[in-house]
């Protein structure tokens, strides 16, 4: 665990304190069973012989951004999803979720403008579980890659490997999905450096996260779910520095 980090995004170290929370262990039992897996990853992985820790809710006064410390690094974010995948399994999927089709149907009508005419386009979902948001590309002919530490992947999708490292040096896709995944990982401006070089020509990365800052620190039930807070500043301004020009998907 980072105790002063420097911004993921803009790598200033200028920051202001905007709350603090602490977590009990004994608290536990009183936690849904998704909370109780990231209780045990905070106290057996994070912080292993510990029995109650505070996070400092932290803004970075330089572009907004939101973590808090002590901050988790690449190695305890990977160190979370190797112990959730072998207390979960994952070489089994999850049930689908009933919003799941129709979530794969918007993001299909959003994100078809981007893919090549007169080809069959290569579509990458990055940190997608098992890939079953890529069912209406897969219905239209795309060649379908994932990457997650999930090892599971849907029929008709070749799963890369766990992270952005894993994707062969020679391999472009036209278009890259990250859903719901840059608020997870320890660096994003350097998983977005890597994902771009992994673009064709005229290729488009496709961002979706949530924005959690409303008029509090988002420190919430469990803190390692989420480990970056996004205003509309901060994600701006990551962008700039991945060199990404911003547009709408629709």
């Amino acid at each position: 665990m980072i105790e002063r980090p420097s911004c993921p995004v803009c790598g200033e170290s200028r920051w202001r304190t905007i709350g603090t929370r602490g977590y009990r262990l004994s608290d536990i039992v009183s936690l849904n069973e998704y909370e109780q897996m990231r209780y045990r990853v905070l106290f057996e992985v994070w912080f292993p012989g510990q029995s109650e820790i505070e996070l400092t809710s932290r803004l970075c006064r330089e572009c907004g951004f939101v973590t808090y410390t002590p901050r988790p690094s690449a190695d305890d974010v990977e160190a979370k999803y190797l112990f959730l995948s072998d207390i979960n399994n994952t070489d089994r999927s999850p049930a689908l979720s009933t919003r799941d089709p129709e979530r794969a149907r918007l993001l299909y009508r959003s994100l078809r403008r981007h893919l090549p005419d007169g080809r069959r386009a290569r579509v990458l979902d990055f940190g997608g579980g098992d890939g079953r948001l890529m069912r209406e590309f897969l219905k239209t002919m795309c060649f379908c890659y994932l990457v997650d530490y999930s090892k599971k992947a849907c029929s008709g999708i070749e799963r890369l490997g766990s992270t952005e490292d894993d994707i062969p040096g020679d391999v472009n896709f036209d278009l890259i999905i990250c859903s719901h995944v840059i608020e997870h990982v320890a660096d994003p401006l350097q998983v977005l450096t890597k994902l771009k070089g992994h673009l064709n020509p005229n290729g488009a990365i496709y961002v979706e996260l949530p924005m959690e800052i409303w008029g509090a620190a988002p420190l919430h039930n469990e803190p390692v779910t989420h480990v970056n807070f996004f205003t509309v500043g901060s994600t701006r301004r990551l962008f700039e520095r991945t060199g990404l020009v911003p547009s709408r998907a629709g």
